[in-house]
C-alpha cells in the first residue's frame, strides 16, 4: 500500500499520445513491472492482516513480521495512533493498556519491516499501509472475513485469480471451495483507482478482468489496466504557478514545501508588510507541527526555525486574581506530558513568519487583496493543460494560476466562491491579545512564581450576579517569551516578553466596545483604504484593546493587573471568537481550488492548536501538490481535504473543551452562525 502512490502515475498512464517512438509493446513494459509490484503488495496485505495467530512465535513463517502486524491489529494499538503525526512510545503503551517494554518490541518489529515509521526517537506514527487498516474499516472486515481459510490455500487462489487461470470468465472452482461466499471489496478500496483498475467487486472475479499474464494485451488495456490514451496533465509552470492568497503562517509553509519541490508559485498578501498588524505574538508548537516542518521546509529554513525559537519551559501557575496568591502549580506536562501533547517549540509569530519569507522574498506580493475568482475545472486536473483559475484583485490586477490555494483566513474570500454555506460559528466571546516586555519593573512587581511558565488567572462571576446572567467568566493565560543569547547573536529577535491572553464572554468587554476582527476591503474596492490609513486605524483599535483589558480586570490583585498596566499598547488586539463546528460536512472536490487553515476551520484559541493544525494541512497539501506537479486531480485534492477534516475534527473539539473551561461555552452546535463582516 505505501508503494501504490509511487506507482500510482505509471500504472494508470500511458506514453503521451502521438510520440513516434512509443510502441504497445514498449508501453507494456512500461507498465508491467509497478503492475507486478501492485499484484504483489495486494497479496502481502491480505497475508499480514488475515493471519489468525495471535502467536510472535511463527517458525513457519520464517518472519515475525505477519506475526507483529496481526499482534497490533488484535489488540486495537493501531487505532491509538493519531491518523496525523505522531505519538511517543511510552504514550501510546499507556493509552492502549499494554506494558511499555512488550509494546516497545512489537512496535519495534513493526518498524522494521515497515509497517509503522519512527519519525523521530522514541515515537512511532502511521505509514499508509497501517493507516489504512485503521480509517478504511471495511478493507479491514475484508481482509479478516478470510481468516478461516488456510494461508497457503488463500494465497494460492488470489495469486491463481490474479494470473487469470480461472478460464472462460467464470469464478475458479478453487475460490468457490475455499471462500464459500462472494465477499465485495469495500466502497473506498473499490474507489481507489489503483486497487479498483485491477479488481472487480470480488477479488474472486479479477479472472474476468486481467488477461493472462502470459500474453501480452493490446495497448488499450495494459495488463488489465483498462484506460484511453490521454495527454499527461500539464503541471505548475512559471506562466500557470500554484496560487497561493494570504501569507499566514499556513500559506508560507507551503510556499516553502513548493520551493523545496521545485513547484512555482506565488503568495499574494492583503496586509502591507509582514508586521503590519498585530496578530498574536507566541506560537506554541507540539511534536506533530515540527515533523512536518521538518518534513516540507527547506533545510536550511528548517534549521533557522528551530535557532530562532525562544526558550522553552513546561509547567503551569495558577492564580487567585483577587487575592495574587498561587492556587496551583506543576512542573511539567503531567498526564499530557506522557501523552505527548507538550509543546516541543516556542516561536514568536513575527519571527516566525520572517523566517518563512527566506529565499521567497520574490515570490510574495503584499497590498493584494483578493476581489474574486475564476474556476475553469475543464482545463484543471482532467484536461490536457491550459490555464486552471484566474484570481481578479481589488486594484484591478490579475493573475493566472494552474491550482489556487484560499490561506487566506477568517475573512477568506476564496471560501465563499468554494463553500457558500460553509458552516461557522459566533461563539460569543472574544479575547484581547498583548505584550508586556519583560522588564526589571515588571520582574519587582508581578508575581516572581508567574514568570517561569504558563500562568492561568481565572476570574469566576459572583454568585449573586450569575443568577441573572449566568456565569460569565474571564480567563487570563500568560506566558515569558525569553530568547537565548546564541539566538539574539543570529537574528532580530524582540525584547523578551510576557505574552498573555485575555478570554471572556463578549458581555464582559461590553460587546467589545464596538471593536471587531479586521475585514479585509470589499470586493469592487479598487484601491482600499492607503498604508498611512491603516496603520491610523490599527493604532486606534490597539489602544481600545489595551483599554479594554484594564477595564475587565479592574478588581484584580494590583500584582496581576501590572501585566496589563505595563503592555505595550501599540500591540494589543481584540479578536472575537469564531469556530468551526468539529464535524465538518463533506463537499465535492475541485482539481483547481481548495482551502487551509483558518480559512476552512478556525477555532477558538482556548485549545492552543490552531496553528499546529494549519501547519499540518500546509505540509499534507504540499505532499499531494508534489506527486501531482501542482496539478493534481479532483479525486487527488478530495483525499487531502479528507485527512484535513479529520484533522480539524480532533483541534475544534479540543478547543471546544477549553472553550467551555475558559470562557463558559455551551455547545458549538447550539452557537448562533457567524455574520462575515
Amino acid at each position: 500500500m505505501d508503494s501504490l502512490p509511487s506507482h500510482r502515475s505509471q500504472l494508470v498512464r500511458q506514453p503521451a499520445a502521438g510520440s513516434a517512438n512509443t510502441s504497445p509493446d514498449d508501453a507494456y513494459e512500461v507498465v508491467q513491472h509497478p503492475q507486478s509490484k501492485l499484484l504483489e503488495l495486494t497479496t502481502r496485505m491480505l497475508h499480514l492482516s488475515a493471519l489468525p495467530d495471535d502467536s510472535l512465535d511463527r517458525p513457519d513463517t520464517g518472519s515475525q513480521e505477519p506475526s507483529c502486524v496481526r499482534w497490533l491489529l488484535s489488540r486495537g494499538v493501531l487505532e491509538h495512533i493519531p491518523g496525523d503525526g505522531s505519538v511517543a512510545c511510552s504514550a501510546l503503551a499507556t493509552s492502549a493498556g499494554i506494558p511499555e517494554e512488550q509494546l516497545s518490541d512489537v512496535v519495534g518489529a513493526a518498524i522494521l519491516c515497515g509497517f509503522l515509521r519512527e519519525p523521530v526517537a522514541g515515537h512511532v506514527a502511521h505509514t499508509r499501509s497501517s493507516a489504512s487498516l485503521v480509517f478504511c474499516k471495511s478493507f479491514l472486515r475484508w481482509l479478516r472475513g478470510t481468516s478461516s481459510v488456510p494461508m497457503p490455500i488463500l494465497l494460492e487462489v488470489l495469486s491463481a485469480t490474479l494470473a487469470g487461470e480461472a478460464g472462460d470468465g467464470d469464478k475458479p472452482a478453487t475460490s468457490d471451495t475455499a471462500l464459500g461466499a462472494t465477499g465485495s471489496f469495500p466502497n473506498g478500496v473499490r474507489h481507489d483507482g489503483s486497487l479498483a483498475a485491477a479488481s472487480s467487486d470480488d477479488p474472486a472475479n479479477v479472472a474476468t478482468t486481467l488477461p493472462n499474464k502470459s500474453q501480452k494485451p493490446p495497448a488499450e488495456h495494459l495488463d488489465g489496466v483498462s484506460s484511453q490514451v490521454q495527454p499527461p496533465l500539464a503541471p505548475a509552470s512559471d506562466e500557470r504557478p500554484v496560487l497561493i492568497i494570504g501569507a499566514g503562517i499556513s500559506g508560507l509553509c507551503l510556499a516553502q514545501a513548493l520551493r523545496k519541490v521545485g513547484i512555482p508559485f506565488k503568495v499574494f498578501e492583503r496586509d502591507s508588510a509582514i508586521d503590519s498588524r498585530p496578530q498574536g505574538y507566541r506560537l506554541k508548537l507540539r511534536q506533530d507541527a515540527e515533523v512536518a516542518l521538518a518534513e516540507s521546509l527547506p533545510q536550511d529554513v528548517y534549521q533557522h526555525f528551530l535557532a530562532s525559537c525562544a526558550i522553552l519551559a513546561v509547567g503551569e501557575t495558577d492564580f487567585n486574581p483577587f487575592t495574587g496568591e498561587v492556587t496551583k502549580s506543576r512542573a511539567g506536562g503531567g498526564l499530557s506530558g506522557k501523552l505527548g501533547l507538550n509543546p516541543s517549540h516556542t516561536v514568536d509569530r513575527t519571527v516566525f513568519r520572517s523566517i518563512l519569507m527566506t529565499g521567497i522574498e520574490d515570490r510574495v506580493f503584499f497590498s493584494r487583496q483578493l476581489a474574486s475568482y475564476t474556476a475553469n475545472e475543464d482545463q484543471g486536473g482532467g484536461g490536457g493543460g491550459g490555464v486552471g483559475v484566474v484570481v481578479t484583485f481589488t486594484d484591478g490586477e490579475r493573475a493566472e494560476g494552474r491550482f489556487l490555494v484560499g490561506a487566506d483566513g477568517l475573512h477568506s474570500v476564496v471560501r465563499p466562491g468554494l463553500l457558500p454555506g460553509h458552516r461557522i460559528k459566533d461563539t460569543g466571546a472574544a479575547c484581547v491579545y498583548g505584550k508586556t516586555p519583560l522588564t526589571p519593573e515588571l520582574a519587582a512587581r508581578f508575581p516572581e512564581k508567574g514568570l517561569r511558565w504558563m500562568t492561568v488567572v481565572a476570574d469566576q462571576a459572583p454568585m449573586l450576579q450569575s443568577f441573572h446572567i449566568g456565569d460569565a467568566p474571564a480567563t487570563l493565560l500568560t506566558e515569558p517569551t525569553r530568547f537565548s543569547e546564541e539566538s539574539r547573536a543570529r537574528y532580530r529577535l524582540p525584547q523578551d516578553y510576557v505574552y498573555w491572553v485575555l478570554i471572556a464572554p463578549q458581555t464582559r468587554f461590553g460587546a467589545g466596545g464596538g471593536l471587531t476582527s479586521s475585514p479585509p476591503p470589499k470586493a469592487g474596492n479598487n484601491t482600499g483604504p492607503n498604508q498611512q490609513q491603516q496603520q491610523t486605524a490599527a493604532a486606534a483599535a490597539a489602544e481600545a484593546a489595551a483599554r479594554l483589558s484594564l477595564a475587565v480586570t479592574e478588581e484584580w490583585h494590583p500584582s496581576l493587573r501590572s501585566v496589563f498596566e505595563l503592555q505595550d499598547t501599540r500591540q494589543a488586539t481584540f479578536v472575537p471568537i469564531i469556530s468551526s463546528v468539529p464535524d465538518i460536512p463533506a463537499w465535492e472536490p475541485s482539481a483547481v481550488v481548495t482551502l487551509l487553515g483558518d480559512a476552512i476551520h478556525p477555532m477558538s484559541p482556548c485549545g492552543g492548536v490552531g496553528a499546529q493544525t494549519a501547519i499540518c494541512d500546509a505540509a499534507a497539501l504540499a505532499k499531494v501538490l508534489d506527486e501531482a506537479r501542482g496539478s493534481p486531480s479532483a479525486g487527488d485534492v478530495g483525499s487531502f481535504e479528507e485527512g484535513m477534516r479529520r484533522r480539524a475534527r480532533g483541534s475544534i473539539a479540543q478547543s471546544e473543551i477549553g472553550s467551555k473551561t475558559m470562557f463558559g461555552l455551551g455547545s458549538l452546535e447550539e452557537c448562533k452562525p457567524w455574520a462575515s463582516n
